[in-house]
């Protein structure tokens, strides 16, 4: 059966659409999935993610927008992107939350989708969530605020060659209580240059870990 698709109502900054899977369609367990700038939910990161989620029985909400495509959207000052984001969050919880419910939330961002994570947090946007930060923009103040206010609920992965890499800070989220996956040497989509197989063993752990801590 083909999972369902619609479009998110309200104040949206471009046409957004939640693909909601029909695999485990009646478990009370949901998994909201944002995907990065362009890095979209078909891509590695998620689509492991997503088979692991439902592995563990969630049903899974993957969001699918198209921010680099909106004309002129990268030269907007922040303070206008944020509050796209910020309009855009909201809108995509309130169309979620007409459509289906659950018991026990987990959010999962990539980069840009950790962007949107902070602002429905500063919103009081499932703040008893379970949160997944992966590649988090950690350069956003946003990001870092939320993070660590809600670091005991969070995990957190990122390659040391990630740009928003930064040892101290990350120390400073794992001690506030984050459980953190660091791994050597990958870069903003887990992968290494010119070296597919720890490309491929970044991804393993990443989910290794990302499956352990769903456990817990």
């Amino acid at each position: 059966m083909d999972n369902r698709i619609f479009s998110v109502g309200g104040q949206v900054s471009h046409a957004i659409q939640i693909e909601l899977s029909e695999e485990n369609a009646q478990a009370q367990k949901l998994a909201l999935l944002l995907p990065g700038m362009a890095y979209r939910v078909d891509h590695p990161i998620f689509f492991f993610g997503r088979a692991l989620l439902h592995d563990l029985g969630f049903r899974t909400a993957s969001v699918h927008y198209a921010y680099d495509q909106i004309d002129g959207f990268r030269d907007q000052e922040f303070a206008r992107v944020m509050e796209t984001f910020a309009e855009d969050a909201k809108s995509i919880y309130a169309s979620l939350s007409d459509q289906t419910s659950s018991d026990e939330l987990v959010v999962v961002g990539k980069s840009l989708g950790t962007m949107i994570m902070a602002q429905m947090l500063a919103n009081n946007i499932c703040r008893n969530a379970k949160l997944a930060w992966l590649t988090p923009s950690l350069g956003v103040p946003e990001c870092e605020q939320q993070l660590k206010k809600h670091a005991q609920q969070s995990f957190v992965a990122i390659g040391t060659a990630d740009p928003s890499y930064n040892a101290a800070q990350l120390e400073e989220i794992e001690q506030a209580g984050a459980t953190m996956c660091v791994l050597d040497g990958l870069a903003h989509v887990l992968e290494s240059p010119n070296d597919v197989p720890k490309s491929v063993l970044g991804h393993h752990q990443m989910i290794s870990a990302l499956s352990d801590w769903l456990a817990n």
